[in-house]
C-alpha cells in the first residue's frame, strides 16, 4: 500500500495500516485498487461465470440467502436475485454514522475487493473509487447490524448507491444516487450473480469504526500519560515505583515501557521527590504508586486491539470466496465480527477504566484533605468566596458514571437470529460505535484533569516542573489561561482542551 501526502492511496488488500486508513477516511483522501488486484479480481469473476455454468451450486449466487440457502434459484433469474436483496435488507433508518465513518466504510471494502476474492467485475471496483474520489457518501444506519453475516443492512445503501436508487450524502446534503453518478461520468449497474452479496456481506463498517477507536485510544493514552506526570509532580510524588529495575522483576513488558515513559516525563523535576530525600511517608497513594502497572496492561491490550484491527482490515470478509487461481469455492464464515466484537468490548473497558483513574486523580487534586498541599478545589485566592474548579469536578464524575453505564459489553448478549441461521452473533458493530462513543466521553473527561492538573502546577510554581511537564503545560496555556479566581469561561476552556486533544496537538 503507497501512500503519499494528498496522493491517492493505492490499496493491495494487505499492507493497509490504521494511520494510512484513518488518514485517508478523515482527509477525504481518494483510494484506488491495484492494478494486481484489479487483475485477480477479474480472473476470480471468469472463474464464479465459469462455476455457475457447469451448475456448480454456490451459496447466494444460485441459492438463497442465509436460512433461504435451500432454495435453489433459476439461472435466469440470478441477476434479480442480488437486486432483491439489496431491497431487503435496506432496512435501515435514521441516525445514520458520519462521514468518515461512511468514507471510512468505501476504503474498507476496497480494500477487501483489492485481494481478488469477492468476485466482483472492475466496474463495481472503479464506481466505488469514483464516488469515493468525489465524496459522495452512502448514508450508513447506525443500528442494524448483528455483526454475524456482517453489516448487511448496514451496507445496503452502498448497494443501492451503485444500483442508482436512494440517495447519498455530499458536502452535508442528500442527493440521489443517480445524480450522484451521473456526476462522476457513470450509469446506473446491474449487479451480477454475487456481486450485490459481496457489497453487502462484510466486517467493512465496524473494522472501519474500531480502527478509528483504536487509533483515538493511543493518543488518549499517550495525553493521558503526560498529565499522570504532572500529577504526580504537582502532589510532590515519589518517583521510585517508576525504576527500571522493579519493573523488570515484576515482568510485563507493557508496565515496564510505561515506568519509562513515565521516567522521561518527571525526569529533572523540582516538584517529584525520591525515597532518599524523605524523612517520612516513604509510599503514595495508588494513583501515583501503581501508575505503571495501571497503564501496562491498556498498553498491551491496546497492541493486541491494533494487531486485530489490522488483520480484519487487510483481510478478505465476504462469503463465499472466490479463488479464481486456485480454482476454488470458498463457503466460509469471514464476515463474523468476533475478533471486532471482542475486541471494542475489551476497549469498552479500558476506556471505562481510564475514566475511572482519570476521575480518581481529578477528586484528589480537589480535595484538600487528600492531597494536604493544594487549597480546596483549586481555588487561587479566597477559598470558600472562590469555589475553584469544584464544578469541574462535580462534571468530571458525570463523563466517569456514564463511561462505566456504557462499558457493558455486546458480545454476551448473543442469542439465535434469522430463523435460526444467524445462531451466534458478535454484535461487533454495535460495540465498536459503543466504543467510538466512549472515546468521546473520555475526551471530554481527560480535558478535565488535564485542566485540572495544570491549575495545580500554577499553585505550586508550574516553573518547577520537568522540561517535559513545561512543555506540555505551556501548550495548555497557550489556549486556555490560569484563573487566580472564578471567571467566565471554564466551558470554553475546556472545549479548546478537548480540541487540542482531538486534533493531537498535545
Amino acid at each position: 500500500m503507497k501512500e503519499k501526502k494528498g496522493k491517492k492511496i493505492v490499496l493491495d488488500g494487505r499492507s493497509l495500516s490504521i494511520k494510512a486508513f484513518v488518514h485517508a477516511a478523515r482527509n477525504s483522501g481518494p483510494a484506488i485498487v491495484s492494478l494486481r488486484g484489479i487483475k485477480k479480481s477479474k480472473r476470480g469473476r471468469h472463474f464464479l461465470d465459469h462455476s455457475l455454468r457447469t451448475g456448480k451450486t454456490i451459496y447466494g449466487t444460485n441459492t438463497g440467502f442465509g436460512s433461504n440457502v435451500r432454495f435453489t434459484i433459476p439461472l435466469k433469474d440470478l441477476a434479480r436475485h442480488q437486486k432483491k436483496l439489496v431491497y431487503s435488507l435496506a432496512a435501515g433508518s435514521a441516525p445514520f454514522l458520519n462521514d468518515e465513518i461512511s468514507r471510512g466504510f468505501m476504503v474498507a471494502r476496497l480494500n477487501c475487493f483489492a485481494k481478488g476474492y469477492s468476485g466482483v467485475r472492475p466496474e463495481i471496483i472503479h464506481v466505488i473509487e469514483r464516488l469515493l474520489a468525489k465524496d459522495m457518501l452512502p448514508f450508513v444506519p447506525r443500528y442494524g447490524s448483528l455483526g454475524a453475516s456482517g453489516d448487511l443492512v448496514l451496507s445496503s445503501g452502498l448497494a443501492l448507491a451503485l444500483m442508482g436508487e436512494g440517495k447519498v450524502r455530499h458536502n452535508g446534503k442528500a442527493i440521489s444516487a443517480k445524480s450522484a453518478l451521473r456526476m462522476i461520468g457513470a450509469s446506473s449497474l446491474e449487479f451480477m450473480p454475487k456481486e450485490a452479496l459481496a457489497v453487502v456481506n462484510n466486517t467493512s463498517v465496524m473494522t472501519t469504526v474500531a480502527a478509528f477507536v483504536v487509533s483515538d485510544m493511543e493518543y488518549l493514552l499517550t495525553v493521558f500519560t503526560k498529565a499522570a506526570a504532572m500529577y504526580t509532580e504537582v502532589l510532590g510524588g515519589i518517583t521510585d515505583p517508576f525504576d527500571e529495575l522493579l519493573h523488570e522483576l515484576k515482568n510485563h513488558p507493557g508496565a515496564t515501557e510505561a515506568a519509562r515513559e513515565l521516567r522521561k516525563q518527571v525526569k529533572g523535576s523540582k516538584l517529584a521527590q525520591s525515597t532518599e530525600n524523605i524523612h517520612g511517608e516513604v509510599q503514595d497513594p495508588y494513583s501515583i504508586r501503581c501508575l505503571p502497572q495501571f497503564l501496562g496492561p491498556h498498553r498491551e491490550l491496546l497492541s493486541l486491539l491494533r494487531l486485530w484491527v489490522t488483520r480484519e482490515l487487510n483481510s478478505a470478509n465476504d462469503n463465499p470466496l472466490i479463488d479464481g487461481d486456485g480454482k476454488k469455492i470458498l463457503h466460509g464464515g469471514n464476515f463474523s465480527g468476533f475478533y471486532i466484537g471482542l475486541g471494542m468490548d475489551f476497549a469498552k473497558i479500558l476506556l471505562a477504566h481510564l475514566a475511572n483513574m482519570e476521575q480518581t486523580m481529578i477528586d484528589r487534586l480537589l480535595d484538600s484533605d487528600k492531597n494536604h498541599i493544594l487549597p480546596p478545589s483549586l481555588a487561587g485566592i479566597d477559598p470558600g468566596l472562590n469555589s475553584g474548579l469544584k464544578g469541574v469536578g462535580i462534571s468530571a464524575g458525570s463523563y466517569f458514571a456514564e463511561s462505566v453505564q456504557r462499558s457493558f459489553p455486546h458480545s454476551v448478549l448473543s442469542r439465535p437470529f434469522e430463523s435460526g441461521n444467524q445462531d451466534i452473533v458478535s454484535f461487533g458493530t454495535l460495540a465498536a460505535e459503543a466504543a467510538y462513543d466512549l472515546v468521546d466521553l473520555n475526551r471530554a473527561l481527560l480535558a478535565r484533569l488535564v485542566m485540572v492538573v495544570c491549575a495545580a502546577a500554577d499553585l505550586r510554581g508550574w516553573q518547577k516542573l520537568s522540561p517535559e511537564g513545561k512543555k506540555f503545560y505551556k501548550k495548555i496555556r497557550s489556549i486556555a489561561h490560569p484563573r487566580r479566581e472564578d471567571s467566565v469561561g471554564i466551558d470554553l476552556d475546556l472545549a479548546h482542551i478537548a480540541e487540542l486533544i482531538k486534533r493531537r496537538s498535545l
